[in-house]
């Protein structure tokens, strides 16, 4: 049956209610917070300490941590930058699926190499790691999506790696999506082999003088705020007293700094990431961050641009890193993203028609070797009959 829509039609009217409320209710919240952001300025000491302190006691804590720079600060971008080579790394994945004829994962990675200024064409890699419950490295267990977006994670990274000591450093290396690494997967010990081989990546980026970056496109964390949260319950930065009003709305980075960095290419200040996952990432590899209006006059885009510790200490590399990423999303016209990273998805994406011919031909091989190919489930075999287009 198709959607009623006579009946969500009498519904909009309070889903547009319910609406108005929200808008109204965060835009309070969020002016109450922009004060104590611009109070809290000349507090950076005391709000180390408090985000410390907080965390001794709540193990869970997960909030923003002020470095050094001024954070009611706009930061303007950089008019003098060098155009340093980038490589971009995404992924894509076919996720296991017991009701194929053959069940299995894929992973596909693709990279490309730009170098801005030149008239050379991109330089273009792709690899693919066929992945199934035999494989040694889930120690027997059932493959499952989240394994096979951890190990993605990984060869994004690892690929970005490779391709980046083939050329001279410096150079900016980016992947979508934050560099935060966590999944929930319950292969405790197949997740720390990961996890070390992650943090090996990151602390060989180092050596090599290879600036890794994250970009997270309409980000919705709200790391700064649950800072300014602790600071307007502990700190004497504001007059305003804990509300139900603050306590209950949930107002994200992105909405807050969108009344702070209103000239495309202002980012915000610095911050490292306090999270349970921090002890993971230490000294020079602690995961830092900033905001970045990508967008247009009038009308602010905020992205998240995360990076270690080690590129924020460095002034000359963190400008051409900003300085990058708002060139790249600049191409993209009125839909900014970097344009390195749109490129670098088409080149990594699995097509239905190649996930079809790929079970076809691992069944092949199946049946070649006299082994038992499998057949699908009957509910797929339904769902396959001719003229069934309703959505899975």
């Amino acid at each position: 049956m198709p959607i009623n829509y006579q009946q969500i039609q009498a519904q909009a009217d309070q889903f547009c209610n319910r609406s108005m409320k929200y808008h109204q209710a965060l835009n309070n919240a969020t002016d109450i917070l922009m004060d104590v952001l611009m109070k809290s300025g000349s507090h950076l000491t005391e709000l180390h300490h408090l985000v410390d302190l907080k965390a001794l006691a709540n193990k869970s804590l997960r909030c923003a941590i002020p470095i050094q720079e001024q954070i009611s600060t706009a930061y303007t971008l950089p008019t003098t930058f060098e155009p340093l080579l980038l490589i971009a790394a995404d992924g894509s994945q076919i996720n296991p699926n017991r009701h194929r004829q053959v069940d299995f994962g894929l992973i596909n990675v693709a990279t490309i190499c730009i170098q801005p200024g030149l008239d050379i064409p991109p330089d273009i890699e792709s690899e693919s790691k066929l992945m199934d419950d035999f494989d040694q490295q889930t120690d027997h267990a059932r493959l499952t999506e989240d394994l096979i977006a951890l190990e993605r994670d990984i060869l994004e990274r690892a690929a970005l790696y490779n391709r980046a000591c083939k050329y001279p450093a410096p150079l900016i290396t980016i992947s979508d999506g934050p560099l935060e690494l966590f999944r929930e997967t319950s292969e405790t010990a197949w997740f720390e082999k990961k996890l070390a081989e992650y943090k090996q990546i990151l602390g060989d980026c180092r050596s090599a003088t290879i600036l890794t970056a994250g970009y997270v496109d309409k980000p919705q964390s709200d790391l700064v705020n649950r800072m300014l949260r602790l600071a307007l319950e502990m700190l004497p930065v504001s007059n305003y007293p804990l509300s139900a009003e603050i306590e209950n709305i949930r107002v994200s980075d992105a909405c807050l700094f969108s009344g702070l960095l209103t000239v495309p290419g202002d980012r915000s200040a610095i911050f490292a990431i306090q999270s349970p996952w921090a002890q993971h990432f230490k000294d020079d590899l602690q995961l830092c961050f900033f905001y970045l209006n990508v967008g247009r006059p009038q009308k602010p885009g905020l992205a998240r641009v995360e990076f270690p510790a080690w590129c924020a200490r460095n002034p000359q590399l963190l400008n051409n890193l900003h300085a990058a990423i708002f060139r790249q999303c600049e191409i993209m016209g009125t839909r900014p993203y970097p344009y390195i990273l749109h490129r670098a998805h088409e080149l990594a994406m699995v097509t239905f028609d190649e996930t079809l011919q790929l079970e076809n031909l691992l069944a092949g091989e199946l049946q070649a070797r006299g082994l038992d190919a499998g057949v699908k489930s009957n509910k797929q075999s339904a769902k396959d009959l001719p003229g069934r287009g309703r959505y899975p």
